[in-house]
């Protein structure tokens, strides 16, 4: 899989498990089908704001459990577990407030949790892309949140068709 990949992950005994990606996983704004339904050895909560649409208009899109994931439609906010993980792909520059939002996924992590982040940004806003930040504002802001390693902190250039940058991160809390 190509996210693990990018965080650092390799394969473990099978091509569904992944070495040091084990326990509660929160993936935050799963869209429809989440990246780890069939990844052996965790327990997701894949979390969608529009899970529930998702649900109703989509065949393949259910609302509840499904491989290793169970479905949910809960703002990050509300949700009381802590997390082993929590990951976000493709989720950071879609939301209305891109620091708090930071603030919501790290306060779902256990102590010693990992956030894996993947986002993408741009010099000015674009249709459904509202969040404008930096690579150095990024660190800056996980760090203020109480980063105590990173893993993975990198930045691609990217065609700026869709996007100027993408950003990974692996961070230790």
């Amino acid at each position: 899989m190509w996210f693990l990949g990018k965080m650092g992950f390799t394969y473990g005994s099978s091509h569904y498990r992944y070495e040091g990606f084990e326990g509660k996983v929160l993936e935050v704004g799963s869209g429809p089908i989440g990246f780890f339904e069939k990844v052996e050895g965790v327990t997701v909560t894949a979390q969608d704001s529009l899970m529930g649409l998702y649900a109703e208009n989509l065949p393949f899109s259910i609302l509840g459990e499904r491989g290793s994931s169970c479905y949910i439609r809960d703002g990050v906010a509300d949700i009381e577990s802590a997390f082993d993980f929590v990951v976000c792909s493709n989720v950071l520059d879609h939301t209305a407030d891109w620091i708090q939002f930071l603030v919501d996924c790290v306060g779902r992590l256990r102590t010693g949790g990992e956030l894996l982040l993947v986002t993408d940004s741009r010099g000015v806003p674009a249709i459904g892309h509202t969040q404008i930040f930096s690579h150095d504002q990024l660190v800056r802001v996980l760090e203020l949140l109480g980063a105590k390693q990173f893993k993975v902190k990198a930045v691609e250039r990217e065609d700026g068709v869709h996007c100027d940058y993408r950003h990974y991160f692996r961070v230790i809390f």
